[in-house]
Parts: C-alpha cells; sequence; structure tokens
C-alpha cells in the first residue's frame, strides 16, 4: 500500500464514523417512519434486508432501542480507531518507519485502547504492565483497570476524533 491509498483508507474510515453517528442521531430521535411503510431492502440479487427487525429494535421498547444503539456506537468506535491505526501499523512496518510510529506520544495509549476495543471493550493488561501508567491527553491508564470495562466517559466519540487525529497527522508526515 503506498501512502495516498494509507490517506485514503484513513479518510473512509474518518467519512464512514461521521455517517455512522448521522444515522446513529437520526434513529435516535426515531425518524425510522421512512421504512416502518415498506418490508424491506433489497441489496444485490442475494440479500433482503428485512425492516420487520429494525423496526422492532428502534421501536417503542426504550431499552431495546438503547441496547441496539449502544453497540451500533461502539462498532463505530471499534472501526474508527482499530481499523486506521492497523493500516498506519502496517504502512509503518512495510515502510520501515515502524519505530518513529513506536515512538510517538500517542502509541502506547493507541495500542492499548485498539487492544481495548477488540477485546469486548475489557482492559487486558496482562502484556502491557512493565509500560504502565500509559497518559495521553490527560488520560491515564493503570494497572488497576485490568479486567475492567473500557467506559465512554473516559475514552468516548471525542477522545477518538482527537486520537485518529493524532494518527492522521503521523501518516500525513511520513515517507
Amino acid at each position: 500500500m503506498g501512502k495516498s491509498e494509507l490517506l485514503r483508507m484513513m479518510t473512509n474510515a474518518r467519512n464512514n464514523f461521521t455517517v455512522g453517528l448521522a444515522g446513529v442521531l437520526m434513529l435516535d430521535l426515531g425518524n425510522i417512519s421512512d421504512i416502518r411503510g415498506k418490508s424491506s431492502l433489497v441489496l444485490g440479487e442475494n440479500y433482503e434486508l428485512p425492516f420487520d427487525q429494525v423496526v422492532a429494535l428502534l421501536g417503542e421498547d426504550y431499552v431495546d432501542k438503547l441496547i441496539a444503539l449502544t453497540e451500533f456506537l461502539n462498532m463505530l468506535l471499534r472501526a474508527f480507531i482499530k481499523e486506521p491505526y492497523e493500516l498506519l501499523k502496517a504502512y509503518c512496518r512495510d515502510t520501515g518507519q515502524l519505530r518513529e510510529m513506536q515512538c510517538q506520544p500517542w502509541f502506547q495509549f493507541a495500542r492499548i485502547i485498539r487492544n481495548c476495543l477488540s477485546h469486548d471493550f475489557r482492559f487486558d493488561l496482562s502484556k502491557h504492565m512493565k509500560l504502565l501508567p500509559v497518559t495521553w491527553k490527560g488520560k491515564t491508564i493503570t494497572g488497576g483497570m485490568h479486567g475492567t470495562r473500557l467506559e465512554h466517559s473516559f475514552f468516548g466519540f471525542n477522545d477518538a476524533i482527537q486520537l485518529f487525529e493524532d494518527l492522521q497527522s503521523f501518516a500525513n508526515g511520513l515517507n
């Protein structure tokens, strides 16, 4: 992968995150009326997406809606951090710039958060204890967080955007 492809793929991740957040906002505000009168959407020749499941999940039951939207937001957060991090790491490895990435002030924090997002939003710090504590922009990961759940109050959407911007800024400066 060349640098232009890396930057394009990172831009795609940002765009997907933005569209996903906009979609959640629309769904959370109850704007599912467009699909209520339709039974499904045909996607290609072999798949039909039934809307009854979407209406059931996002309809009147507040608990079901909250769970569905929270899980969707978690998926967005996971994709928004994990994919660009992995793309950047692969590019740096392939171009001999991995050491530069590892020296960035956000690297260890991003690595641990990426791992946490990939493993059910739980901190598994067993391989990272000797590096702890790790701090980035006032957020500190400590050994006491091992086994705990990553809460949005610790690392939420604004933090994800800031971390992504750090990754993208680094990517822009690479050879």
